[in-house]
């Protein structure tokens, strides 16, 4: 025994100095720059205004406090899109699920959100019943009933044609031109389910006058794009997004786009948040937004969750409490909106209501016609309502884009009108022109619609279009021409005599 202590004192010895060797100044540094950065984080966190706000149980009671705050704040005067204005959250409880309300303003509830554990955020904005709100999108499909699609790749390319459909029918149904860049597209999909939130930032602020209006134009989306139910059914208005239809969970075929999620007082997830009993947080997407945004910082970080709010806030508001106030939005309303697979113009009206003295009544097709018509002495209202319908057809069964004041009238002759377009798929050539548009030639005498093209090969030729008969039935029986040998064959392509 006595020969064996040595050896082991010499072995707790080594062990000693190999403890040693690891415990180097360099080590002893780095350790001591962590236990600061702990020390200065647990004062920074200590030093934190905790924000305490009222939890409700009831969705209507917090609905009544959030009014009543807003009648009494400043005499009732309190600018409706202003973040100090109260607005209406919901947290489902960790521990339960159950929902809980609150009625507090943006910056409020900012504050106690960001120092709530991000496994808690289990948090909902309420869209208030008659409230302005933006365009909104909650898209998704489940793998189990598609097992063709692939939730990133398909889901990435279905979110870019969803974005395409929207923008094209902004432009066709409301003259309001999108950019990619309007769109800011949050994702929490996982490996059995896409999900995404597209939220719409219209130009000049515009807003639609409720969720329910929103919902309208999410179904004329739907309805313009579905595939028809038989081989001989009708035909949709844009077939080329007929793949935005997916298998659902009754085995029948749903939109991309939920259209269950624009009813009155709607919960609609954060940003940063997750369902109860779920990890996948919903974030911006890294890979299709254009959106601008920084959330590196944290007022870039709180930019972006304004931006994300479905009831937009268009004031900003300031550390010291200053606001900086932006103009009134222009509010759209969508009222017994075209189901796109008719052509019942009758029952078509999408408007775009400008604030107070500005407002505009009627449909986009007419104010656009009722503007050209401005500076026309010598017209026949018969041929307004004809140029509306025409509007209408062109727009909408045809997916031409039409500009604004693109009528005008040919000199000295007051039954024959030219439209304008953006459009290059000429019927002429048959294909589509690279860089020339088509134009059209509405003839009130013979009742007819003639497409020319700008191309070089093309500009001694013109096109009689098919047009339903009952556009131009406002015109008056007596006055009608008779066409004679003069009629064009519709459909096919006439040859222009050359001027010697």
């Amino acid at each position: 025994m006595s020969g064996s202590s040595p050896s082991g004192a010499s072995s707790a010895s080594g062990t000693r100095k190999i403890w040693k060797r690891k415990t180097t100044k360099e080590f002893e540094e780095l350790k001591g720059k962590l236990r600061k950065r702990q020390r200065q984080n647990l004062k920074d966190f200590k030093g934190r205004s905790t924000i305490l706000l009222t939890k409700y149980p009831k969705q209507h009671m917090a609905i009544t406090a959030a009014d009543d705050h807003n009648a009494s704040w400043r005499g009732g005067t309190i600018d409706p899109f202003c973040p100090s204005r109260h607005r209406l959250f919901s947290l489902e409880l960790a521990t339960t699920g159950k929902r809980t309300f609150f009625s507090c303003s943006i910056s409020d509830f900012w504050k106690m959100y960001m120092n709530a554990a991000p496994k808690h955020r289990h948090h909902y904005e309420i869209i208030r019943a008659g409230f302005p709100c933006r365009l909104y999108f909650d898209c998704e499909f489940y793998k189990e009933f598609n097992p063709a699609l692939d939730v990133r790749a398909d889901g990435t390319r279905m979110v870019s044609e969803l974005i395409r459909l929207a923008a094209t029918s902004l432009q066709m149904l409301f003259g309001i031109m999108v950019t990619r860049e309007a769109f800011l597209v949050l994702d929490s999909s996982t490996h059995k389910k896409c999900s995404f939130h597209i939220i719409v930032h219209l130009p000049k602020n515009q807003l639609f006058k409720t969720n329910i209006h929103v919902g309208k134009f999410v179904r004329w989306l739907a309805e313009s794009c579905r595939p028809p139910c038989s081989p001989g059914g009708p035909a949709a208005a844009l077939p080329r997004f007929s793949n935005l239809w997916v298998n659902g969970r009754k085995e029948k075929k749903e939109f991309f786009a939920d259209e269950a999620v624009y009813t009155k007082n709607r919960a609609f997830r954060l940003l940063y948040s997750s369902k109860f009993g779920k990890v996948q947080t919903l974030l911006p997407s890294m890979t299709l937004n254009k959106f601008k945004f920084d959330n590196f910082t944290e007022p870039g970080e709180y930019q972006l969750f304004l931006d994300a709010l479905i009831c937009a806030s268009l004031s900003i508001e300031e550390e010291l409490g200053s606001t900086v106030v932006v103009d009134q939005p222009s509010l759209i309303v969508c009222d017994h909106i075209l189901g796109a697979r008719g052509l019942s113009h009758a029952n078509h009206r999408a408007t775009v209501h400008r604030p107070v003295s500005l407002a505009a009544t009627g449909s986009v097709a007419a104010s656009r016609v009722a503007s050209d018509f401005n500076s026309w002495t010598t017209t026949h209202r018969s041929h307004r309502v004809v140029l509306e319908n025409i509007m209408e057809y062109l727009t909408l069964a045809r997916n031409i884009i039409i500009p604004t004041g693109a009528i005008s009238r040919r000199v000295g002759d007051e039954k024959t009108y030219v439209i304008a377009t953006r459009s290059k798929d000429c019927k002429i050539a048959r294909r589509r022109h690279r860089s020339n548009h088509i134009w059209f030639v509405v003839d009130m005498g013979l009742r007819t619609l003639v497409q020319h093209c700008h191309d070089e090969d093309c500009r001694r030729s013109h096109y009689a279009m098919a047009v339903p008969g009952e556009i131009f039935q406002s015109l008056p029986a007596d006055k009608k021409e008779a066409v004679g040998g003069q009629a064009l064959q519709v459909g096919r392509k006439v040859e222009t005599e050359k001027n010697n």
